[in-house]
């Protein structure tokens, strides 16, 4: 269900009735991340980029043998435990980690496993809320409380409300929305702008950032007290280097997840791609992992092995979303040398709309024959 408010944001709710939870996205959203979601859901995978296969969910969807991963479940398991059965709202979490390590994965987890299983899921990225209408997104507003506001409309935390908010990259939060957040936290009641009368939420809270808040705080970019207030429970999550036993076995997932979607027969890894995977630092963590066994799955066609020659990784010591962005650029090459420059076809090979790869030659100022 795609909901447009009354100033151009976009809202994506998708039902998922065997797990009794909604999905939340907030704006820009690409098309094709609306289709991407649903048929995850229909998959039974958590729509995080980070999903085993559409197996497991929760706690045990957080895939490794070593032991940071297994320390990661088990404290997790531990927060649950802890959690279940409080009569009020369980205490905020706060994630930590590089980026592409799996923070949202965790919170996920947190929503299926916990108390707050069967109310929404809404996931926002602080850093891509509009400066201006930050707590507008957050708390709602009332029709005329400022331009553009046609209509009264509810925020992120009353769209949460009976379940879980997941406040992504809450280090980029402005100050000014900081300390509304934290009378939200101490008080568990919003006031939508230009609402007369604040009104009580029921929400469990959990923050994630690759940001170190201590630093912030020191530098006067975040509030000491909201720090404090959202890491009662802390979890870190480790990066891809320091979980060399689970490389190849996350890569196995992900071989498996992306043999499905894309046409053709199980692909399998050979020792040498094997090999290949585990030497690499992974500057990206588990996302860059993914992105580069989606791409070795397209290379090696239509079935067959993934050979080292499929894994193409980044050698330069560049920024990781720089990295990905190179990855992402590779791979629409190779499609579209693989159908002669047809953009139809180079969309379909892809498993995307031929609009969205129209658009992506044009965003990187690709070449068509």
């Amino acid at each position: 269900v795609v909901m447009m408010t009354g100033h151009g944001d976009v809202h994506v709710a998708v039902s998922a009735m065997k797990l009794g939870a909604r999905d939340f996205l907030t704006k820009p959203v690409p098309l094709e991340n609306i289709a991407r979601l649903a048929a995850e859901f229909e998959r039974g995978e958590g729509g995080d980029g980070s999903a085993t296969a559409g197996v497991a969910k929760g706690v045990a969807a957080i895939v490794g043998r070593s032991p940071r991963a297994g320390a990661l479940r088990d404290e997790l398991t531990r927060i649950l435990e802890a959690t279940r059965g409080l009569s009020g709202n369980p205490p905020s979490v706060l994630v930590t980690g590089e980026s592409g390590t799996g923070k949202e994965l965790v919170a996920r987890a947190l929503h299926v496993d916990g108390p707050r299983a069967n109310g929404p899921f809404v996931s926002v990225n602080c850093a891509a809320l509009p400066g201006e209408l930050v707590e507008a997104e957050l708390f709602g507003h009332e029709r005329g409380a400022f331009t553009d506001a046609r209509q009264r409309r509810e925020g992120l935390f009353a769209s949460a409300d009976g379940g879980l908010l997941f406040l992504d990259e809450i280090g980029e939060m402005p100050l000014a929305a900081q300390a509304k957040l934290l009378r939200v936290l101490e008080e568990r009641v919003i006031r939508p702008v230009g609402a007369s009368q604040a009104r009580p939420v029921d929400v469990w809270v959990v923050a994630a950032t690759n940001r170190h808040l201590a630093d912030l705080v020191a530098e006067g970019r975040f509030r000491g007290d909201l720090m404090f207030r959202l890491q009662v429970l802390w979890v870190d999550v480790p990066p891809l280097r320091e979980r060399d036993a689970d490389i190849v076995l996350l890569a196995e997932s992900f071989v498996r997840e992306f043999s499905r979607l894309y046409p053709g027969e199980q692909r399998t890894l050979s020792n040498e791609a094997r090999a290949r995977l585990v030497a690499h630092r992974w500057p990206g963590n588990v996302r860059e992992l993914r992105n580069v066994i989606e791409r070795a799955t397209v290379l090696a066609g239509s079935g067959g092995e993934i050979r080292a020659s499929h894994i193409l990784l980044a050698e330069s010591s560049s920024a990781p979303a720089e990295t990905l962005e190179g990855m992402e650029v590779a791979m629409l090459r190779q499609a579209l040398d693989r159908t002669n420059g047809n953009v139809t076809r180079a969309a379909a090979l892809l498993g995307i709309s031929r609009d969205t790869m129209r658009y992506r030659i044009e965003k990187f100022g690709l070449q068509t024959k």
